[in-house]
């Protein structure tokens, strides 16, 4: 062989710039996490921390002593976060190696299901900026530093991949089924996540090809009809295990209560779901002619284009190879049943239910960009310099904001004020009691309250049992009250404490202080 072909090809400038791109947006959330954690931190994100430090007390990786929030935790955060517990102390180093962690996963997980398909490396590039671009809050926040939605994306992605590697013989059929059918099962255990957002769509995709491809490859078409409705089975066999046995052994909401809205609800939620779109991508209300107006401008123009470049894949889709027509089809699907459920049912409606689709799309981009064949040589490149400023435009109207603004900082007081004083164990509302836990790095407990009386029962909410058992905590115990929440207790709308002593005030927050145990042991609560 000769030496030239020996040599790996060098990229080229268009592909250079485009991971250029990507790696400036991988570096800025590095930077951002590394230097501004804290911003973005809530109770919501604290929690899994602290149930991660509660597993690794336990040497568990589920917990019955736990109460979780709509699901499980199967597959989850818990799995990278609970080794670390074993090696380091600190709540915020743990939580940003995790972090760390879940970024090169999702790195590995974006090459492992882009080597399916025919597509350039400049495309690769610019899809994956696109995918580490903080679209939104939300997406920032979901996916690259609470990284609840992280794992989801990486599970689809390599999930798609085995189903879409190339299967030589018999043997790699079983070999590469068994360990997805076991992957499968624990998905499925997950709740109904992975059913809506993976099986399904995967399944209804491949029935699509004997249905609008009459003349495809039928031997082929079957053998991936029946491996997903096996796979599907298998995920189906996991959420029974969810339903049955899970749901009864430990305590979270399941989703299997969903029902029907009545029917004069659905045009509301129909208009609701395109606000919630344009949101999700980093619409918000704000002034035309201002810098994030023209963000606003360029997040609207990328929602069009958007839509454009699915109704062409779809136009032309018998130009596309086999398994670029199953991703479209594959997002199709998995965009009408998520469509479906946020008009039709009673899930609550929250634009971050759309980032599975939204992370499938980004691959279809690459799709469009590869095939697509423009009337001028001008169309492709400035089509590709748009989808660079999306980028960079995300970069400015999430990343840079919120740069500026620390959600945190209003915590700093007072935090210092129940470290000096020694408090060890006090009471708050969900929003301001993880995060009050994890920024004392687990030397203060917090119990959350604001449950079925919306106030001062127990909150029973990504928070651990023992802190509502009688007998827990003896000795001064605090109360940590927003302001605005204070006011309702003043007026005599719900009693926590007996005779409680206001012992701390500021702008944002008051803390009270009893001496006896809280009233909801002595009202003889116990947690199931």
């Amino acid at each position: 062989m000769e030496k030239n072909t020996m040599k790996k090809r060098k990229l080229t400038i268009e592909e250079g710039l485009y991971l250029l791109l990507a790696g400036t947006a991988l570096l800025a959330l590095i930077l951002y996490v590394s230097f501004c954690l804290d911003n973005l931190m809530h109770s919501d994100t604290t929690a899994e921390v602290i149930l991660s430090k509660f597993l690794a007390d336990r040497n568990e990786l589920i917990s019955k002593e736990w109460f979780y929030s709509t699901e499980i935790r199967v597959i989850y955060t818990q799995l990278v976060m609970v080794p670390l517990f074993k090696i380091f102390s600190s709540y915020k180093l743990v939580k940003l190696l995790s972090i760390f962690i879940y970024y090169a996963i999702l790195l590995y997980a974006w090459h492992m299901l882009t080597k399916r398909f025919t597509l350039e490396k400049k495309w690769i590039f610019l899809g994956l900026a696109l995918l580490l671009a903080p679209l939104s809050n939300e997406y920032l926040d979901m996916m690259f530093i609470g990284c609840f939605y992280t794992t989801q994306t990486i599970c689809m992605y390599l999930v798609l991949s085995f189903v879409l590697k190339e299967k030589k013989s018999r043997n790699m059929w079983i070999r590469e089924g068994v360990v997805l059918s076991i992957l499968s099962v624990l998905l499925g255990m997950t709740g109904l996540r992975y059913l809506a957002s993976l099986y399904l769509p995967m399944l209804l995709a491949f029935l699509l090809f004997p249905v609008l491809e009459k003349d495809g490859n039928k031997k082929e078409n079957w053998q991936n009809i029946t491996f997903s409705l096996i796979l599907t089975g298998f995920a189906g066999i996991g959420f029974l295990i969810n339903k049955f046995y899970l749901a009864v052994q430990y305590s979270f909401d399941t989703t299997s209560e969903v029902s029907f809205v009545p029917i004069d609800e659905i045009p509301d939620r129909f208009l609701t779901s395109i606000r919630l779109m344009l949101e999700f991508i980093g619409y918000r209300q704000i002034q035309v002619v201002t810098p994030l107006g023209i963000v606003n401008a360029v997040k609207c123009l990328f929602f069009l284009a958007f839509i454009a470049m699915i109704v062409a894949l779809f136009h032309k889709r018998m130009e596309l190879p086999a398994k670029e027509r199953f991703l479209l089809y594959f997002f199709l699907m998995l965009f009408l049943i998520n469509w479906y459920m946020l008009i039709f049912t009673d899930v609550l409606q929250q634009y971050r239910y759309w980032l599975p689709v939204y992370v499938t799309g980004v691959l279809l981009i690459c799709v469009f960009l590869q095939h697509f064949r423009p009337a001028t040589v001008f169309q492709k490149p400035l089509l590709s310099a748009f989808l660079a400023v999306v980028v960079v435009s995300s970069l400015y109207g999430e990343l840079w904001q919120d740069v500026k603004y620390n959600d945190c900082a209003k915590r700093y007081a007072y935090m210092d004020f129940l470290e000096n004083n020694d408090y060890d164990f006090g009471y708050a509302t969900f929003w301001n009691a993880s995060v009050t836990e994890y920024l004392s790095n687990g030397t203060i407990h917090v119990g959350n309250l604001g449950g079925s009386d919306g106030k001062a029962a127990p909150y029973e909410w990504l928070t651990p049992k023992e802190y509502y058992r009688s007998g827990y905590h003896h000795g001064k115990c605090f109360l940590l009250l927003a302001r605005t929440e204070e006011a309702g207790m003043l007026k005599g709308d719900f009693t926590v404490m007996d005779d409680a002593v206001c012992v701390y005030q500021d702008e944002y927050y008051a803390i009270y202080e009893g001496q006896q145990d809280m009233y909801l042991f002595s009202e003889g609560y116990e947690p199931q």
